[in-house]
Order: C-alpha cells, then structure tokens, then sequence
C-alpha cells in the first residue's frame, strides 16, 4: 500500500495498460516529418509501394496523427456543411448539431471499426494469436480519414453532381490507402479471413463518407 502511495503512476498501470503512461507514450513518440510522411501517403497511397512507409504503420503505428486528423475532420465536416447550407438559403442559421453529429460519427469509427475488425481477426485466428494488431489497424483507418479534409472543402461547390464526384473520389482514395497497408499483413496470417476483413472496413468507410455526403448536403428546408 505504502508502495503504491510513493508510485501512484505504476499502480494505475498495473490496474489497466490504458493507465500506463509509459505504455502510451510510445504511440505519441512520432515527429512531424513521421506525421507529414504517413498524411502524405494517406492522399497519394500508390506512392507507398516505392517508400519505406507502408510498414511504418506495422513497425511504428502511431495514435497522434490519427487523433488529430480526426478531430480536424470534425472540424471541417460540421463547418464546411453548415456554410454549404448557408450559402445556398437553405438553413437561416448555423446548426450545431452538425458538431456533435460529426464527432459521434468520426471518434464512432475510428474506435469502434478498428476494434470490431480486431475482435473478428482474434475469433478467427485463435484468442491467443495477433494476427492484426489493434493499434496499427487505428493508425492505418485514422490516417485514411485525412482525405476527407481536402474533399469538404471541395463539398463547398454549389454542384450536387460535383459533391457526389469529389466524395466518391475521396472514397477510392481511401479504400486504396486502408488495402496497401493491410492487405499484406492480412494475407500472411489470415489468407482465408482477409477478403471478409477488408470488405468490412471497406464497407464501414463507404458508411462514412456516404453519411457526410447525404446527412451534411440534405435539403433541410424540405424537411
């Protein structure tokens, strides 16, 4: 007891591993030419077969960049919809609850499908089998959703056509990133589950932008 009155930070550590600092700080031990780097291959990921970054995730996943570049998206998605809505009449006023819709939304997915799409590679592989880890599946799905920055500010165009043009762009630019870099561990240690896992997180990324795209850029005066 004594003891870990001295060293309150080892005795939270030994109750849960999210508690070890020490733990942790490995995840958030990544330069700004790591983060430009890996936001890089994120927007241009055919880039990652010709450099060393497709298994930086696997060797050196971080959580920085993907919990900043997801609370920029919500940013961006609740801003870039509101002034769209604004612009065309089609709101008289600012809605906040596009920030807490894009908050739920992006932190939903961002923990919610990297940890389900490990649950399903543990019941595959065995309970006591890593096959995929959860920390580089959070990396890699946190990092593709840096895309979707540069596509809400493109959403600002008074064109449906153009929105739906530029979303599905994004979409594919996505999916190419979260395949590169996912692809080839799935295929050593889950060659059979790997189609299943990948069209999950696949499908869960379409839900993602289909979702900003048709619950931001609705015509709300009609509803």
């Amino acid at each position: 007891m004594l003891q870990a009155a001295r060293d309150p930070e080892a005795a939270m550590s030994r109750l849960c591993w999210c508690c070890d600092i020490r733990f942790l700080q490995q995840f958030f031990d990544v330069t700004t030419q790591d983060v430009v780097k890996r936001v890089g291959l994120a927007l241009l990921p055919f880039k990652a077969v010709n450099t060393q970054g497709m298994s930086d995730f696997r060797m050196k996943p971080d959580f920085y960049g993907p919990f900043w570049i997801a609370t920029t998206c919500i940013i961006f998605l609740a801003a870039t919809g509101n002034y769209a809505q604004l612009f065309t009449g089609e709101m008289a006023s600012t809605d906040i609850n596009f920030f807490w819709v894009a908050a739920g939304v992006v932190y939903g997915f961002l923990i919610g499908v990297p940890a389900i799409a490990w649950i399903m590679s543990k019941m595959v592989a065995g309970a006591g089998t890593d096959a995929v880890k959860w920390i580089t599946l959070t990396c890699v799905y946190g990092y593709s959703l840096f895309v979707m920055i540069p596509v809400s500010i493109l959403c600002l165009i008074p064109s449906s056509i153009a929105r739906w043009v530029v979303v599905i762009a994004g979409l594919v630019d996505s999916l190419v990133f979260i395949l590169m870099n996912l692809y080839g561990d799935l295929e050593s240690s889950l060659p059979r589950f790997r189609f299943i896992l990948i069209a999950f997180i696949g499908s869960a990324q379409v839900a993602l932008f289909l979702t900003y795209r048709i619950y931001f850029f609705m015509n709300w005066q009609n509803k």
